[in-house]
């Protein structure tokens, strides 16, 4: 791989402000030419986990929508010091080793580390269904219990009701048709936990928008117990 160093020696303490400053390099570029962009992946799980660099990452991840990533490729942005931009179909931009699943690379030349820039594809009118399960077993929600019952099953009779409320739970299954995004199915996104497909990463485009929805993008990516440090 360029620029890494196999010689080179680098403690963790180092290699995490190498990793803040190749974000915040980038992001200033990013906003100086108005180039919408979001963190991905680990680096948006530190973002909201820890405020900062997981303390195991050796990369950092930005997700681009394919117009922020065309304009990209077709600007002509200031190279700081040490670092370089990869971008695949760039007419300004070298390509380097990129590829479909990894379009573009943002590199730190002195250390090797990066960031690997996603690329996601509009998908309109995506139809997908959702199950929520809706706990009842705090009895302060029980006017909320009823009122959702009446609401989704006004013909169930009281005994099937009463069951449900003391279970404490109810799961509503509903289907919604929105426009979603997803980079090309790849091996990058083979540990996603909650992806409807193997290997695809596929979410509603206002997961990604401001206003942002980054706990859901997290939950599907590595699952309902993402904030337990340990685990990822």
């Amino acid at each position: 791989m360029e620029f890494v160093k196999n010689d080179a020696c680098w403690s963790r303490a180092q290699v995490q402000n190498i990793l803040h400053n190749l974000t915040v390099t980038f992001i200033e570029i990013l906003e100086k030419h108005e180039i919408d962009y979001w963190l991905d992946s680990g680096t948006l799980l530190g973002a909201v986990r820890s405020q900062g660099v997981l303390p195991l990452d050796y990369d950092a991840d930005f997700g681009l929508t394919k117009e922020s990533m065309d304009k990209l490729r077709n600007t002509a942005v200031e190279l700081p010091e040490n670092y370089v931009l990869w971008i695949l179909y760039s007419p300004i931009h070298p390509w380097s080793h990129r590829d479909d699943a990894l379009p573009g690379r943002w590199v730190h030349t002195q250390s090797g580390l990066y960031i690997d820039l996603f690329e996601f594809n509009l998908h309109p009118n995506v139809r997908r269904e959702y199950t929520e399960t809706l706990d009842f077993s705090d009895e302060s929600k029980l006017d909320l219990f009823s009122s959702v019952i009446d609401q989704v099953a006004p013909g169930m009779n009281r005994e099937k009701a009463e069951s449900i409320e003391t279970s404490g739970e109810l799961k509503v299954t509903y289907t919604t048709v929105e426009d979603m995004i997803a980079p090309i199915k790849s091996i990058c996104w083979d540990g996603c936990a909650e992806c409807p497909k193997s290997s695809f990463f596929q979410i509603p485009r206002s997961w990604a928008n401001c206003p942002a929805k980054p706990h859901n993008y997290l939950k599907m990516l590595y699952g309902p117990n993402y904030m337990i440090p340990d685990r990822h």
